[in-house]
């Protein structure tokens, strides 16, 4: 995401606004406002207005004495109107109470390292992977309560902030639950549309521009020919493979290509004979290893290792072509899904496992929770609690098999899906890299 406007970088991220004036003159009424400095309060005829106060001194003499009215920077003011004193510019705060409108800012600041995560609601445990950047100035166009219980700020259509990754955290008055709560949870009797997903998303790592052109490039340039399908194709007619096996790579290689219950959106962003998309060779070749990472994660914390699943390795294609719209956004289409956008997207989600013994240390009673599909504020983060929902998907024992898949996006920046399942699995990740690896061989240019 880009703007175009100047920047001008205070603490140590970027700036963003509480509300947006059309001109100089418009209206504030009914608007909040922050003190971007300690101000004083002024009369109706512009003149410093007093408050009275009375000290005692030894305990027995008193002494009236007068203090000038003033709120501190940070304070949040609600303009009651707009009043020009001396062709000066205040804002009515109450009853002849002024101040100075240069004294209020448009503007927070984030504190996080390379801006604030953007997320789509207020409601909404998704982010775009661009986040807010560092030292540009956004103005807000409205605030709300957010799930997390912070106010949340709307910078753009569908772009939203909360205020916890500003210099200054508010918080809400009334928090509102994330959406799908009641649907997104845990149990369900398939891996289809009605699977739960991980609806939260970390703040993504950002590739360096050198390291997008050589990616792309290399996408440009294929090292391989034909897509999934063939590999699953192939696998079909595989003599070393049973009739379960072959059936599966059978349903998986008909998934990709739009059968069975394809979304509505499927011939809009998947174009399997695109040497960019998901399905491609190249990009199937790249998640090879996540596979083998994976169970190195869960058999050393003594979790047994999952399977591969054809099914959720072509659900993970539709999936992951699902982000070519921009930003990150769970599908609904596979079964439990993370989604990152990172360079090394396990390693992004195991980080959260700090988030998780945050969560155990508030509460005590989640110690023997982390290997048992957890959903609620401990999974999706907010009431006190950090995200940890995509570490929790890797290490959920109730999760038997699993799929990936891998796209570079026209941004420059990749997109990686993971989709675990309940269901035994078709294949181990030996047997499975082994296939793939020398069907790439076969297909290689």
């Amino acid at each position: 995401m880009k703007f175009k406007n100047k920047a001008i970088t205070l603490l140590a991220g970027i700036a963003v606004g509480v509300a947006v004036f059309s001109t100089e003159t418009a209206n504030a009424s009914g608007t909040s406002l922050i003190l971007k400095r300690n101000a004083y309060i002024y009369n109706k005829n512009g003149h410093r207005s007093w408050l009275p106060l009375t000290l005692v001194y030894d305990g027995t003499h008193r002494k009236k004495i007068f203090k000038v009215r003033m709120e501190y920077k940070g304070n949040t003011e609600k303009i009651k109107g707009t009043k020009y004193i001396n062709g000066k510019k205040y804002y009515k705060v109450a009853k002849n109470r002024y101040m100075k409108a240069s004294d209020f800012t448009w503007n927070l600041f984030a504190t996080k390292d390379g801006g604030a995560p953007l997320h789509k609601s207020p409601t909404s445990l998704s982010t775009d992977e661009d986040g807010v950047i560092g030292g540009w100035q956004i103005k807000i166009r409205e605030k709300v309560n957010g799930y997390d219980g912070y106010v949340w700020y709307r910078i753009r259509k569908g772009e939203w902030v909360s205020s916890k990754d500003t210099s200054i955290p508010r918080k809400a008055k009334g928090a509102i639950p994330p959406v799908d709560t009641q649907k997104d949870t845990n149990t369900f009797s398939t891996d289809s549309q009605n699977s739960v997903k991980n609806e939260t998303k970390i703040p993504q790592v950002t590739v360096p521009a050198k390291q997008h052109d050589n990616q792309t490039k290399a996408v440009d340039k294929a090292q391989y020919h034909g897509n999934v399908t063939d590999f699953m194709d192939w696998l079909s007619q595989n003599s070393e493979l049973s009739d379960a096996q072959k059936s599966s790579a059978m349903n998986a290689a008909e998934i990709i290509r739009g059968g069975g219950d394809a979304p509505s959106w499927y011939s809009t962003y998947v174009d399997i004979n695109d040497v960019k998309d998901a399905a491609s060779a190249d990009n199937f070749a790249k998640t090879l290893d996540y596979y083998g990472r994976t169970n190195q994660i869960r058999t050393g914390k003594g979790i047994p290792a999952m399977k591969v699943s054809f099914r959720m390795i072509a659900k993970s294609i539709v999936s992951v072509d699902y982000q070519k719209r921009g930003g990150l956004e769970h599908s609904s289409y596979g079964g439990f899904e993370n989604l990152a956008s990172s360079q090394d997207p396990i390693n992004a989600w195991m980080r959260e496992e700090a988030n998780w013994k945050y969560n155990v240390g508030i509460n005590s009673s989640l110690a023997d929770q982390e290997y048992k599909g957890l959903s609620g504020y401990p999974f999706y983060g907010g009431n006190g609690y950090r995200v940890a929902g995509h570490y929790l998907n890797l290490v959920n024992i109730n999760l038997k098999s699993m799929g990936y898949a891998y796209l570079m996006r026209e941004s420059g920046r990749n997109a990686v899906a993971y989709n675990g399942s309940f269901s035994s699995g078709d294949i181990s990740v030996d047997e499975f890299v082994s296939l793939a690896r020398q069907w790439l061989n076969m297909v290689k240019d």
